[in-house]
């Protein structure tokens, strides 16, 4: 493999792209105050050092596919609207209705771990 190109926080954040491309094919090392600080690797190689990833990142793939598509339903556009032109004490108020309906939700999923298991 060959030599693995080194570049700035700064200089990474202004051409993410270009490292981006470069990472397909080597390795990127990012440096803070010129001391390595994380290095971008291809997605192939990441598989290959961590094969429970590929696992993962087909979990990923597959919720990001559902919620584009989710987002592509007519309905969806109209919930959009609505958002949008809500007012932020109305946004506040959707938001602690859907925290308390998560919370149930993940109540009911608790009890119904519990009874699973005979407790």
């Amino acid at each position: 493999m060959a030599e693995a190109v080194r570049a700035s926080a700064t200089e990474f954040k202004q051409h993410v792209g270009k490292y981006l491309d470069v990472a397909r094919t080597g390795r990127v090392v990012i440096e803070r105050q010129k001391r390595p600080t994380a290095v971008l690797i291809s997605i192939e190689e990441y598989v290959a050092l961590n094969p429970a990833a590929a696992h993962v990142i087909d979990m990923l793939t597959e919720e990001f596919d559902a919620l584009v598509s989710r987002m592509q339903q007519p309905a969806f556009h109209g919930a959009m609207e609505r958002a949008f032109d809500a007012s932020p004490e109305a946004l506040g108020k959707a938001h602690q209705r859907a925290l308390k309906r998560h919370g149930r939700q993940r109540r009911d999923r608790e009890r119904q771990g519990r009874e699973r298991r005979g407790r």
